[in-house]
């Protein structure tokens, strides 16, 4: 059966069957069909593909995004714990250094507190001994010999007392690099040796008290004057600057000694020294 001119080969027949020929082009020689929809459905892959690329990018930015937010948040959270860190080390610090000038301070009030009570009982126990009176005829006990012209004395009730030991003057024991202080050393070690194992004797003097408080008298042991001895020795000087009832004989004594060399006079210079202070004394008690 012959198929009429221009009918539409891909068009089924009234009697079910598909006409051969190309169903690849539409009816009256107009464009090609199938590839339209292939070219649409490329398309349709295409913009696809195309969103899926697009969903893909979506989401590695969401998850680049994220993972630059966790690292952005974990260093944040370093930095936040280094401060806190830091801030306590500070903390501490500065709690030890307070607690270290508060012991500190607690150590100078400490000291200062010793030192002012020290100094408190040194002059409580002044007060007390210049409260205390020795009176000629007094025995008592040398408890400490200070230098070759002062002691301490206790008397009867055990009371400690300062004496200046009258007419003498001694060079001093306690300082250094001095020759004359040997001198002085020979002194309080003649002293000790004469009151060691012996009482005291208190002569008084007419002002009972110096101005430390001390009391103004001789003293012997036995019928021997201690500062006599000394100034024999050459040990002691007499102190014209202050005349006393027994300077003569301490004047004529020291002569001898020095007539003699004894003691300090056998040192040129010390003697020189003890010259000069002896014409000082004798022009200030003029």
């Amino acid at each position: 059966m012959n198929e009429p001119a221009g009918s539409d080969p891909g068009v089924v027949n009234s009697g079910g069957k598909r006409r051969e020929g190309s169903s690849s082009h539409t009816g009256g020689g107009g464009a090609p069909t199938l590839p339209d929809r292939a070219g649409t459905g490329g398309a349709s892959v295409g913009t696809g593909g195309a969103a899926l690329g697009l969903s893909a990018c979506s989401g590695g930015g969401a998850a680049a995004a994220q993972l630059i937010a966790r690292r952005a948040k974990a260093k944040t959270n370093t930095i936040t714990d280094y401060s806190t860190s830091a801030a306590r080390h500070f903390r501490v610090a500065a709690v030890v250094r307070g607690t270290r000038v508060f012991w500190g301070l607690v150590v100078v009030l400490s000291g200062a507190t010793l030192f002012y009570a020290r100094g408190a009982s040194e002059q409580l126990a002044s007060a007390k001994a210049a409260e205390i009176s020795l009176k000629t005829g007094d025995l008592v006990k040398v408890t400490q010999v200070v230098d070759g012209d002062s002691v301490v004395v206790a008397d009867a009730s055990g009371a400690n007392v300062g004496v200046r030991i009258l007419g003498i003057k001694t060079f001093g024991a306690k300082t250094d690099r001095d020759a004359a202080t040997r001198f002085g050393r020979d002194a309080v070690a003649a002293i000790e040796e004469m009151t060691k194992e012996e009482p005291v004797r208190v002569l008084v003097h007419s002002t009972e008290k110096d101005k430390h408080g001390r009391t103004l008298a001789t003293l012997y042991v036995g019928d021997e004057d201690i500062g006599l001895v000394l100034v024999k020795r050459g040990l002691a000087l007499t102190y014209t600057a202050y005349p006393v009832p027994q300077t003569q004989i301490y004047l004529e004594a020291q002569a001898d000694a020095q007539a003699a060399e004894r003691g300090l006079w056998g040192d040129e210079a010390v003697a020189a020294r003890a010259v000069q202070l002896s014409r000082e004394w004798s022009r200030g008690a003029e």
